[in-house]
């Protein structure tokens, strides 16, 4: 499994990156890239100011070196960093499209983000990020909430409106699959504005498609 993680050095995406190092030491061949997206300081033409600006290069390297020590000091088991780890660095003030940009290229089969990012107004800017790249992602994306404490996975909640079953099915299936965990399907069914209840006969036939394609999955 492929997993991408956009990191900030944010409380939000530590929480993601210490899910994503969890998941890469319980599932077999699991390749993590790192990624992070922000903007470099370029160096003017004429320098008045006598600040001593570092070359891109310079800048460059230090990013790449904090976050692999970001990662280590995300690490909550006792054990090395996963052996299969790719960082990226995509220069750019709009992080989702650098996320999405780099989703497109190196395919992965799922992105993992935290929901708070590091921003005076975190909340409102972190919340546009992961909503655009959840809405416009090639893969499923899985957002970590800030204060989310790591634990072996035994359920998950699958909440859908049955249109996409099959791919929804499919990666949480072959996901939980590894983790040998344990998921409930749960489908909301629309009463308003028409006010009618759903029949016998529908939810018949939602249990048989489900049924299918899980027999079909195995």
């Amino acid at each position: 499994m492929k997993i991408l993680i956009p990191i900030d050095f944010s409380a939000g995406s530590r929480s993601a990156a210490k899910l994503g190092l969890h998941l890469a030491h319980l599932i077999k061949d699991t390749q993590l890239e790192i990624l992070n997206c922000s903007t470099l300081v370029h160096p003017p033409r004429y320098n008045i100011t006598r600040i001593k600006i570092p070359p891109l290069s310079e800048q460059k390297r230090r990013i790449f070196a904090d976050m692999k020590s970001f990662l280590h000091r995300s690490q909550t088991e006792a054990k090395e960093l996963p052996p299969n780890i790719n960082y990226y660095f995509e220069e750019t003030s709009v992080p989702a499209t650098g996320i999405l940009d780099l989703a497109k290229k190196i395919r992965p089969d799922m992105i993992i983000m935290g929901t708070t990012g590091d921003s005076n107004i975190r909340r409102i800017l972190l919340g546009s990020t992961a909503l655009k790249v959840i809405e416009n992602a090639p893969c499923p994306v899985l957002t970590v909430p800030l204060k989310h404490k790591i634990r072996i996975f035994k359920n998950i909640g699958i909440a859908s409106e049955l249109i996409n079953t099959p791919n929804e099915i499919r990666f949480v299936h072959n996901l939980l699959g590894a983790l040998q965990a344990h998921y409930n399907i749960i489908h909301i069914y629309p009463v308003f504005p028409q006010k009618v209840l759903p029949t016998e006969e529908y939810i018949s036939r939602i249990k048989s498609k489900i049924t299918t394609f899980l027999s079909e999955s195995s």
